[in-house]
C-alpha cells in the first residue's frame, strides 16, 4: 500500500514539473496544464499595431477576432512566456497590461499595444463577405463546331453558402484562420436540342483523384472548354487553394455518345 502511495506522489510531482517547464510544445499536448486566466483578463479589449497604430486584433472573453471580414474568431490562451492564438503558439518578448510583444513563426516581433480609441473596433464591424472567386450566378454559352456536329456547352458557376477554411499567414509569420466560399457547377452539353450530358459538379465529384488533405482545403474554382476532337468536347475543372496558386486540374471529356471520362492532368 506504502508502495502505491509514493507512485502515485511521484506521478504527481513530474506531472507539477512539466506544467512548470517551459518547452516549445504545441498547444493539444499542453491542455492539461493550468492556463493563465488573469492574463487574458487583463488583454480584453481592441489591440493595435504600436507603429502604425492599425487595429490587429479584439480580445473578447477567452476569443480572439481579427480585422478581416474573412477571418475566423479562435481561442486564446496564455501560459509563462507563450500565447497561443488557435492552434499555434508564440514565444512572448515581453507584456503588460497595455503592451504586448511576441515573435512570430518566422523570427519577426510584432509588437501591439491596447487601444484608447473607441473608433477601432469599427474595424471588426461585420461586413459581407466575397466569395473568392465569383460573387454570384455565372453562365458561359460556348457553340462547338466540328464536322457536320453542332454542340452547345453551357457553363454555370453557382456559388454557395459552404465555407471552406483554411491557415493563411501575414508577411510577419501570423497565422490566421479565413474561409471563403465553394461552388457548384453546372455543365451541360447539347446537340440541336438533344441533350448529350447534364451534370453538377462539386469538389466531392474529384475526391478519388485529388488527395483529401488539399481537398479540405480548396474550393471547386471553375470548370472551362478547352476544345474538340475526335474523343469529343474537352473541358478542364480546376480544383484550388484560393488566393493562391495551388490548384490540381482534371480533364474532362464528353464524348458523342454523352459519356464523361475525367483524367488528372500533370
Amino acid at each position: 500500500m506504502r508502495f502505491a502511495i509514493r507512485i502515485f506522489l511521484l506521478a504527481s510531482l513530474l506531472f507539477c514539473m512539466a506544467c512548470g517547464r517551459r518547452s516549445a510544445v504545441h498547444e493539444p499536448a499542453a491542455q492539461a496544464c493550468a492556463y493563465d486566466t488573469a492574463a487574458i483578463g487583463e488583454m480584453q479589449g481592441v489591440w493595435v499595431d504600436a507603429d502604425t497604430r492599425s487595429p490587429f486584433f479584439w480580445v473578447k472573453g477567452d476569443s480572439v477576432f481579427f480585422a478581416d471580414s474573412t477571418s475566423v474568431p479562435v481561442v486564446l490562451k496564455m501560459r509563462g512566456d507563450t500565447i497561443w492564438v488557435g492552434s499555434d503558439s508564440y514565444r512572448i518578448e515581453s507584456r503588460s497590461k497595455y503592451r504586448l510583444s511576441f515573435f512570430t513563426s518566422l523570427g519577426n516581433v510584432i509588437s501591439l499595444q491596447k487601444s484608447s480609441g473607441p473608433e477601432d473596433t469599427l474595424a471588426f464591424a461585420p461586413a459581407p463577405v466575397k466569395p473568392v472567386v465569383y460573387t454570384q450566378v455565372t453562365r458561359r454559352d460556348t457553340v462547338i463546331t466540328r464536322g457536320n456536329h453542332r454542340y452547345h456547352a453551357y457553363v454555370t458557376v453557382n456559388p454557395t453558402s459552404i465555407k471552406v477554411f483554411r491557415t493563411a499567414y501575414t508577411a510577419d509569420g501570423m497565422a490566421v484562420e479565413t474561409f471563403s466560399y465553394d461552388n457548384v457547377i453546372h455543365l451541360s452539353v447539347y446537340e440541336g436540342r438533344k441533350c448529350l450530358f447534364r451534370s453538377n459538379f462539386s469538389k466531392a465529384t474529384f475526391e478519388q483523384m485529388v488527395p483529401g488533405e488539399f481537398l479540405s482545403k480548396a474550393i471547386l474554382s471553375d470548370i472551362v472548354y478547352q476544345y474538340c476532337d475526335a474523343r469529343g468536347i474537352h473541358f478542364q475543372a480546376s480544383i484550388c487553394v484560393p488566393e493562391s496558386v495551388s490548384c490540381y486540374a482534371v480533364e474532362l471529356v464528353v464524348d458523342e455518345h454523352g459519356e464523361l471520362t475525367m483524367d488528372l492532368l500533370g
